[in-house]
């Protein structure tokens, strides 16, 4: 099953309901540096691997978060 509402690229997303926000600051040098911050301000859970796929599973799965979704602000 694909779904296409899954992500909500917007300026101003909807924060209807339980929903934890995650501030991403602009100006990260690497992706290493990325998904060091993605881990730490999304609280993603520590089997997260640290590369695209793991951030890619994580975000589409999230039974690891209490919250009924979770929205990222990046500055960039």
């Amino acid at each position: 099953m694909h779904r296409t509402d899954l992500f909500d690229f917007t300026d101003t997303p909807s924060l209807g309901g339980n929903v934890f926000v995650a501030a991403i600051p602009a100006g990260l040098p690497s992706t290493d540096a990325l998904l060091d911050t993605l881990y730490e301000q999304a609280r993603l859970p520590g089997y997260f691997g640290f590369n695209w796929d793991a951030l890619s599973d994580c975000l589409r799965d999230l039974h690891w978060i209490e919250s009924h979704g979770l929205v990222l602000l990046h500055a960039d």
